[in-house]
């Protein structure tokens, strides 16, 4: 994630992952990306993502006002599918919410 600090209920925020296969940038041409998000209460909930560069395997997502709704750490996690034939997740990434002054 490329954002140097996210704050509860920040908009527009690009949320960027780029897909790994044994550390190597896959190539997400024809593949659908939905980004799970996992709240520091461990509640979840997902987002689709889109294809920023499919040769890079960079996938994005940007916020609206209710994704970050609390302060604290959060994970996001990808799931990667191809034609709905094969389907994988992510590593999980750790990144930090920070409380409004």
């Amino acid at each position: 994630m490329a954002v140097e600090e996210i704050h509860i209920g920040d908009t527009g925020t690009s949320v960027d992952l780029t897909i790994l296969d044994a550390g190597v940038a896959l190539n997400l041409t024809g593949a659908t990306i939905t980004f799970y998000f996992r709240r520091p209460n461990l509640s979840t909930f997902s987002r689709p993502a889109t294809i920023a560069s499919a040769a890079t395997g960079l996938a994005r997502y940007v916020t609206v006002a209710i994704d970050f709704d609390a302060s604290g750490t959060w994970h996001v996690q990808a799931l990667v599918s191809f034609s709905g034939t094969e389907a994988w997740r992510t590593k999980l990434v750790r990144f930090l919410v920070h409380a409004n002054a």
